[in-house]
């Protein structure tokens, strides 16, 4: 029953994310994130082929072992959630009570960041070629 109600729900957010394509209103990202998810719980051929892939391998696989993200993952992303609750609040500038809970999901980030999630270390190769720049 479970594998079956994720495959339904994968399915059902799979299209909004699919939509969201060509409606810039609709967020794309978010719904595929969940339609993976819940396809990936509902069928392992699924499952297998999203944790074989590269990009699941360098960024979520270590994660999940408990290695953290690397510095420069950690700063990309939280610029991005930064930048994008900034465009946000910018935009709600009529509603204040919104512009509380945004504020509340920056700090949010700011605790999950840089005070949750691990940060991993660079291997040695890495941090000699920023030295020798």
């Amino acid at each position: 029953m479970w594998r079956i109600a994720c495959l339904i729900l994968g399915s059902v957010f799979l299209v909004p994310g699919t939509v969201g394509i060509v409606l810039p209103t609709l967020p794309t990202v978010p719904f595929y994130l969940l339609a993976a998810f819940f396809l990936g719980k509902g069928s392992s051929r699924i499952g297998n082929w999203l944790t074989s892939r590269k990009i699941y391998r360098q960024k979520v696989a270590p994660l999940r072992e408990g290695r953290g993200m690397k510095l420069r993952d950690k700063a990309l992303s939280f610029a991005c959630v930064t930048v994008l609750l900034g465009v946000g609040f910018a935009f709600m500038g009529k509603v204040p009570w919104a512009r509380g809970i945004l504020v509340a999901v920056w700090l949010f980030h700011i605790w999950l960041f840089w005070a949750k999630i691990p940060t991993a270390e660079e291997p040695e190769a890495r941090r000699g070629e920023c030295e020798a720049e």
